[in-house]
């Protein structure tokens, strides 16, 4: 983490990342007193505090700047504890994902369940 390029993170934001890696995979007693991590928040999965993954994501959507595309990594195998928290589900609906689902179809790890609710595994 300490050797790749900081060029696209705020100072101190890498070392941060890092630090909170290295705890790993101890779980952090306070996470939500720990510093947003933007696109490297994925450390957040290895010490216990998945739903923080999600803030960089869930802020692009609150600022109007989200890509779907951005999210091909939450069906990765690895991503499964994120998946499981409800701020998973809050960012999908309010990404707007869950409605084109509703009319396009399911992706393979997400179902609906019942007339307004889904799940995915």
């Amino acid at each position: 983490m300490l050797e790749m390029p900081a060029t696209n993170y705020l100072p101190g934001m890498t070392e941060a990342a890092a630090k909170i890696l290295d705890s790993a995979p101890t779980k952090l007693a306070s996470p939500e007193s720990q510093p947003k991590l933007g696109n490297l928040g994925f450390a957040y999965m290895h010490v216990g505090a998945p739903e923080r993954t999600l803030e960089f994501y869930q802020d692009e959507v609150n600022a109007g700047y989200f890509q779907p595309i951005s999210t091909t990594w939450f069906w990765h195998q690895s991503y499964a504890a994120v998946r499981k928290v409800p701020e998973f589900k809050t960012f999908l609906k309010d990404a707007g994902l869950v409605d084109y689902w509703r009319a396009r179809g399911w992706p393979a790890l997400c179902h609906p369940v019942g007339a307004s609710d889904f799940a995915c595994d």
